[in-house]
């Protein structure tokens, strides 16, 4: 089983519970770690033969854009959608950061893994 690692995806976007948060908005770094079947990309060199990551990019673009409250809530959509796209896909975990969060003291970062196995 290969792994097909995709790191710091930057994303502005209006997520969280104050309503400050889906007005002002602020920077989310996605990261994504695959395991999948994709051993005959290793021989054939063809991208059918993997899992396109320019596609999986632009999902996570996409549902990460789409307003929600908790982060918890984005990241497992991004997973269960990806891991439901692609047929390759065995396992992954989804690494979901919200930058500069509004909460009290001086906090760099918050974030959640969410994990889905098929």
């Amino acid at each position: 089983m290969e792994k097909i690692i995709i790191s710091g995806i930057k994303v502005f976007a209006q997520h969280g519970c104050l309503k400050e948060e889906g007005k002002i908005g602020t920077y989310y770094i996605v990261d994504v770690k695959i395991k999948a079947d994709v051993k005959k990309a290793t021989e054939t060199d063809a991208l059918q033969d993997t899992v396109n990551y320019t596609e999986v990019i632009e999902i996570i673009t996409k549902i990460t854009k789409e307003k929600k409250r908790l982060i918890e809530t984005v990241a497992n959509k991004i997973a269960t959608t990806l891991i439901n796209r692609f047929k390759k896909i065995k396992s992954l975990e989804v690494s979901l950061t919200k930058m500069s969060p509004p909460v009290k003291g001086e906090v760099k970062s918050v974030g959640v893994i969410v994990s889905k196995n098929k």
